[in-house]
């Protein structure tokens, strides 16, 4: 759990190494995107954007925080102290479900590239 609250605070002050230019492959002159290029979606904007506000990630990484770790020990800490197999249960399932929250924000975090493409013109 340490080391997952040490990955996630130096994640966030990474940026990425990518801009307009590396994404175009244009490079050596000032690229300014002023159009989307489509007027419609397509599978790089419906695959590559998780189309969540930052409070839902912020609170998704509290659920993934809570299910993954703190939950499931205090689930197999309760199996110790009275004996029973159930909690080992009830602690894999809650734990479970933690991993599933964690691997959509793995993919909800990533800066792929291809959206400074396609991003969204204000």
């Amino acid at each position: 759990m340490i080391v997952k609250l040490w990955i996630w605070k130096r994640n966030r002050n990474l940026r990425p190494k990518s801009n307009l230019n590396s994404a175009t492959g244009l490079k050596g002159m000032n690229v300014r995107q002023i159009s989307m290029g489509m007027t419609g979606g397509s599978f790089n904007t419906k695959e590559f954007f998780h189309h969540q506000s930052d409070l839902v990630i912020r609170n998704l990484r509290r659920i993934a925080l809570v299910l993954g770790y703190i939950l499931p020990l205090v689930s197999l800490v309760l199996a110790i102290g009275q004996d029973q197999v159930a909690w080992v249960f009830v602690a894999f399932v809650i734990q479970f479900s933690g991993l599933i929250a964690e691997r959509f924000l793995f993919f909800a975090d990533a800066n792929h590239p291809q959206n400074l493409y396609y991003q969204r013109i204000s």
